[in-house]
């Protein structure tokens, strides 16, 4: 895992304190339509993978690549069309 320092290292911790705000909104007052509820759970969850974890051995360990913003992009797009 990495270890983030700097905007991207608050921009992972708010984006994780927005995944868990809305995983405790949902557990209380009750859920969306499943189609909806699963999607923004990808949408939260899915792009935090690419920017936390290397795409590759040989990527950055302090920063994301190039790649992992573009996966982060894209798993975010895919997880929002289907919202």
């Amino acid at each position: 895992m990495r270890e983030l320092t700097g905007p991207t290292r608050w921009g992972v911790v708010s984006w994780a304190a927005a995944a868990s705000l809305f995983h405790f909104y949902t557990a209380g007052y009750g859920v969306f339509e499943p189609r909806v509820q699963r999607s923004l759970h990808l949408l939260f969850l899915v792009p935090l993978v690419f920017v936390l974890y290397p795409f590759r051995t040989g990527s950055p360990r302090r920063r994301p690549s190039v790649w992992d913003w573009l996966w982060a992009i894209a798993s975010f797009v895919a997880s929002f069309y289907l919202i």
